[in-house]
């Protein structure tokens, strides 16, 4: 359920198209609102919602956070996870749906209830990795790419909605075909999940597995975050968000869509990756997961 504190910050963001991500700290030097705001946009001032308007504005500007996906022709990749593996599939990897011009990654197995009341298993990735609106429950999926015999079929999926607050953009695809699983439980350069999902907090250590950027450590910035993020057609406000950091080098890229973060070294499933930009990475986290169809990790 949206808080008090998320309405306003969505408010703030739908009145002011200049704002990116926001966010309130209520303690420390720091104390107050945090805004990152378009590069082109410095001079505007902002439209606040009146609780808003007696905190103090800490500004940052950056360029525009995007969904990562990764469109033909495709970034340069991590060998090992965009290989052609035998089955069972190691995740981290390279996953397409049939016919897309994009691919994304593949990101962690786990297990969900059907309409039945019973357990299914499989991938866990990205809405606009493994469906978007081309897509349907039932259609096929491949790894690395379409060229190979589909590894898992799309099974349900909650879409970005531009109308209202969003919490996650995820998508499970089942992963009995012709009646064997066909994936593991490991994640490429990572090994199993060895600890019990939990919340991220602000300084967490965090590693994650990809298709383009392979195995990537950074930190966890912020907590709590309203942010805006472009899509193809359109924009949606996600709510209650983490965001991340590289500590040396990109911690993501376009084709990453659908990695788990984890938290690192002890490796708990803390977030799912799906946006990014100006440096930053964008994660679902895993509480809002988990309330979809009552998702458990395999781990």
């Amino acid at each position: 359920m949206i808080t008090a504190r998320d309405q306003l910050l969505t408010e703030l963001l739908r009145n002011n198209r200049t704002v990116i991500t926001a966010r309130i700290q209520d303690d420390g030097p720091l104390a107050g609102l945090h805004v990152r705001i378009r590069e082109s946009a410095h001079m505007l001032a902002l439209n606040l919602p009146r609780p808003l308007t007696n905190l103090r504005i800490h500004r940052t500007y950056a360029k525009e956070i995007r969904t990562l996906e990764a469109r033909h022709p495709l970034p340069s990749a991590a060998d090992a996870h965009v290989a052609c593996q035998n089955e069972p599939i190691k995740l981290g990897t390279q996953m397409q749906p049939a016919g897309a011009p994009w691919v994304g990654t593949a990101g962690s197995a786990v297990s969900w209830l059907d309409d039945a009341n019973q357990r299914r298993f499989g991938v866990l990735t990205n809405w606009h990795v493994a469906a978007t609106s081309r897509y349907q429950a039932g259609d096929a999926l491949h790894q690395p790419d379409d060229t190979q015999p589909k590894f898992a079929e799309l099974y349900d999926a909650v879409a970005p909605n531009p109308d209202v607050n969003c919490y996650i953009d995820a998508a499970l695809c089942d992963s009995l075909i012709n009646g064997f699983h066909t994936i593991s439980d490991e994640i490429i350069g990572l090994g199993t999940i060895q600890n019990p999902p939990r919340d991220a907090t602000t300084g967490d250590d965090a590693t994650k597995s990809g298709r383009t950027t392979g195995t990537t450590q950074g930190v966890c910035i912020e907590t709590g975050v309203t942010v805006r993020v472009g899509y193809d057609s359109f924009e949606a406000l996600f709510t209650d968000q983490d965001v991340y950091q590289s500590v040396d080098d990109d911690f993501s890229a376009a084709g990453d869509s659908g990695s788990l973060i984890l938290s690192y070294p002890d490796l708990a499933p803390l977030s799912l990756l799906f946006a990014g930009g100006a440096g930053l990475t964008v994660g679902n986290p895993r509480r809002y997961l988990e309330a979809f169809r009552n998702l458990e990790w395999l781990w």
